[in-house]
């Protein structure tokens, strides 16, 4: 069991490094085209920090390994909820004062109800892929008009966060080729992330989805994760929970419909009745907290952080 994983360690960790260089190679590359640091957030971040989860569901579902696509797809969007929205909350309560966000958690509530409501056929079939991957292009079109109605604040917050850290690389390295390494590495990455995920399931006797959603969920997450905390630490609230909801509905829209389009996904029932019901519940929580006067709480903070190790338990007792 010990080998599996530290192997898996080693492929979460070649995720993260791919994740790192493509996300800044791609954003100086956008901007050097006149992107605004508004839109480069919301798109190329949001989704960008996405990456290890899109590799590993694709490739595991091209392996025919769908168990761990439907386990870390899942498992992403409650860890971005709970220790990334709810860690963050307890520290410093989240304000919202991002416009965009006021209509993207809704419409994460909306997308999270499809995807459970899909789910009681027990079979994601190829043409729900497409129809979720529809949606991302229908849902990024509609980023890029709702970021023209924010205000020039919001705007210089982005800029500013682009300036100090996110993208700071050396004049070394041209964009392009961190885009390259970053998905050569992605790629190799992925594929130990899938095989030893595989063999730490064998070897502990549990389900690939249990794996998928707890283990592999939190690597493939700390992209996302370490972008919120930051964020928060600068109190750019705004460019935290904005990366977290967007690679939310990017985990649900573009990697598991690219997934379900490439290959019928099958469902057990105990899965639809346990981590599909959990993260309805997750995304409803986030939505119900957002609305408080358009603040998550501290104790609201504190009561998702706790409902994820209840999370936790339940599934591997499960």
């Amino acid at each position: 069991m010990l080998g599996p994983a530290l192997l898996l360690l080693l492929g979460l960790g070649l995720l993260w490094l791919g994740a790192e260089c493509l996300v800044r190679g791609a954003a100086h590359l956008a901007r050097a085209l006149g992107v605004s640091a508004l839109v480069v957030g919301l798109t190329i971040v949001a989704f960008g920090t996405s990456t290890p989860e899109f590799v590993v569901s694709v490739w595991a579902a091209a392996r025919g390994n769908t168990e761990i696509t439907v386990g870390n797809v899942i498992g992403s969007n409650i860890t971005n909820i709970s220790l990334g929205v709810g860690l963050i909350a307890l520290l410093a309560p989240l304000p919202i004062g991002l416009k965009l966000l006021q209509r993207e958690v809704p419409l994460l509530l909306a997308v999270t109800l499809v995807f459970y409501a899909l789910a009681w056929r027990l079979e994601f079939a190829r043409w729900t892929g497409w129809l979720f991957l529809l949606g991302f292009i229908t849902f990024l079109v509609l980023v890029l008009r709702w970021a023209r109605r924010e205000s020039p604040a919001i705007e210089n917050e982005f800029a500013a966060f682009e300036h100090k850290k996110q993208f700071k690389q050396g004049r070394a390295t041209p964009p392009w080729l961190l885009v390259a390494i970053g998905s050569a590495v992605l790629l190799v990455g992925a594929q130990q992330t899938v095989t030893s995920a595989v063999a730490l399931a064998q070897a502990l006797g549990v389900a690939e989805v249990v794996i998928g959603a707890s283990a592999v969920a939190v690597g493939t997450s700390l992209p996302e994760l370490a972008t919120c905390w930051v964020a928060a630490y600068r109190k750019q609230l705004d460019i935290g929970i904005g990366t977290l909801v967007g690679s939310n509905l990017f985990n649900i829209l573009a990697i598991f419909g690219s997934a379900a389009a490439l290959r019928p996904i099958l469902l057990r029932s105990e899965t639809l009745h346990f981590e599909f019901a959990a993260l309805l519940i997750f995304t409803v929580a986030l939505a119900i907290a957002a609305r408080t006067a358009q603040r998550v709480s501290r104790v609201e903070g504190l009561l998702l952080l706790a409902s994820y190790f209840v999370f936790l338990v339940l599934l591997f007792r499960r």
